[in-house]
């Protein structure tokens, strides 16, 4: 199955059992079958030689939800890490870690879920704590070797993107966010 020249394969799956079938469709159409590629596969053969220059775009305030970031923290150290740096270096300014004000105990009842979500919304928690998700992607995508071009942000975002030129430090970045 290896191609004489660069080729590209995209699966976008909603499960296991799907991601198995569309690779399975994928491997018996590579190997000359006859039928197309499941809808959510996509394959080409015109790679480009150079990868084509990437931006990275933070989001502002808004876009904090109740467990933002949870499967990924389980998965990818990037996250976790981005997670202990804000609860050590935020200790003083919050009563609690932020942690667990982004990844709260579960909620049993529609009260406590509305009383965390409103925790999560106050700008002076909302804030940091979209700061501390987008450092811990921009390290993923650092260890994977995605390097930006550029990088801009939305209203608060605008300050993700500054972390990410170098221009704040990730404890800075951090202690302006709660700021």
């Amino acid at each position: 199955l290896r191609p004489a020249a660069p080729a590209a394969l995209a699966v976008v799956a909603t499960d296991l059992k799907s991601l198995a079938a569309d690779l399975a469709a994928a491997i018996a159409h590579l190997q000359g079958g006859t039928r197309p590629l499941p809808p959510g596969v996509r394959f080409g053969k015109a790679v480009p030689a150079q990868s084509p220059p990437v931006a990275f775009l933070f989001p502002g305030q808004g876009a904090q939800y109740l467990n933002m970031g949870r499967e990924a923290a389980l998965y990818l150290p990037e996250i976790r890490e981005a997670l202990e740096l804000a609860d050590r270096v935020l200790a003083e300014a919050f009563r609690a870690p932020l942690s667990t004000r982004i990844l709260p105990a579960s909620a049993f009842d529609p009260d406590t879920e509305a009383a965390q979500t409103a925790e999560l919304t106050d700008t002076r928690v909302a804030q940091p704590a979209i700061g501390t998700l987008a450092l811990g992607y921009l390290r993923l995508a650092e260890r994977l070797g995605l390097e930006a071009v550029a990088s801009a942000g939305h209203s608060y975002g605008e300050y993700a993107a500054l972390m990410a030129a170098g221009v704040l430090d990730p404890a800075d970045f951090l202690r302006l966010s709660a700021v």
